[in-house]
């Protein structure tokens, strides 16, 4: 009876482990990193960054732009878009910018085309 438990509890364990493994690699663009820098963006008052970079998909895959926001030393993903090639970046005031056409309050937006 226990060696069902305990067998019970690290199956269940390895499907948790799995699953936190996939949404990391497939799901969550904060580890994106990489690729070549196509353009960096000041807001208008310079507290904020936007760097854009092209991520090469290799022979079987298209390739994707990636956009970061720095701010104070934090750097977070904030759009991420796949089959793309190039960027455009308007800032539209402090904290709203559009990139290639979707607007983002770049304080709480993110663009991923997965979700």
């Amino acid at each position: 009876m226990i060696m069902k438990i305990k067998k019970r509890k690290f199956k269940i364990l390895l499907i948790l482990l799995f699953t936190l493994f996939v949404y990391h690699e497939f799901y969550d663009t904060n580890h994106i990193s990489g690729g070549d820098l196509l353009e960096e963006s000041f807001s208008p008052n310079k507290q904020y960054i936007l760097k854009a970079y092209r991520t090469d998909g290799g022979a079987l895959s298209a390739n994707s732009v990636r956009v970061e926001l720095i701010n104070n030393g934090s750097v977070k993903n904030i759009y991420f878009n796949y089959p793309e090639n190039n960027v455009k970046i308007t800032w539209l005031d402090e904290t709203t910018v559009e990139i290639n056409g979707k607007q983002l309050n770049i304080l709480k937006d993110k663009y991923d085309w997965r979700k």
